[in-house]
């Protein structure tokens, strides 16, 4: 628990880590052992997700603090949407990562990447956006009680809206929800571990 009073802070991946396998949060983040290299026969979803948001962050670079193609400027959201599946193809030839995966996985994820980016910017909302930032570190004091944690992370991209800010988390995999048990797990929260 110690952990948790970092003064740079705990990162969502950590706090993930803990709620998922506290054994494995203990190993990777509090000793730093990682996990051993070899060759991969499986896919490396990490890499693939570096991959991704590298590809968007690029993509929608030229964009900030300028407006982005709204749904009826669909030659614009095209030529958009265009740009991001060539960058993608340009890092898979690029990324060494990339390299390392099985044949079948890389074939698949030429065929699957830039689809699924195009679907992604074709299926942004209609609403007027204007890219504010993207990939930034932030860190926020949270006070629960007694206790104040901090939390660390990088934000993908933070677009301003008519209604207001948004704040968007890419995901690339899948998205394990916590146990409600968790919420009410006061030695996390509250302890103090001064």
């Amino acid at each position: 628990m110690e952990y948790l009073n970092r003064k740079d802070g705990i990162s969502a991946s950590a706090l993930d880590a803990y709620i998922r396998c506290p054994k494995r949060f203990f190993l990777q983040y509090v000793c730093a052992i990682d996990k051993p290299q070899g060759i991969s026969e499986e896919d490396d979803p990490a890499e693939v997700g570096d991959i991704i948001h590298a590809v968007l962050r690029e993509t929608f670079m030229p964009y900030k603090n300028r407006p982005l193609p709204a749904k009826s400027q669909e030659d614009l959201r095209k030529d958009l949407a265009q740009r991001a599946a060539s960058l993608f193809e340009n890092a898979l030839g690029n990324n060494a990562g990339a390299a390392n995966l099985p044949p079948q996985s890389l074939f698949m994820l030429r065929h699957s990447g830039p689809h699924k980016l195009r679907t992604y910017i074709l299926g942004m909302p209609d609403e007027q956006s204007t890219v504010l930032d993207l990939e930034q570190q932030r860190t926020a004091a949270i006070n629960v009680g007694a206790a104040t944690r901090r939390l660390c992370g990088c934000i993908d991209r933070i677009d301003r809206r008519e209604d207001g800010l948004y704040i968007l988390d890419y995901k690339t995999g899948a998205i394990n929800l916590p146990a409600k048990s968790l919420w009410e797990n006061s030695s996390l929260w509250l302890a103090n571990f001064e």
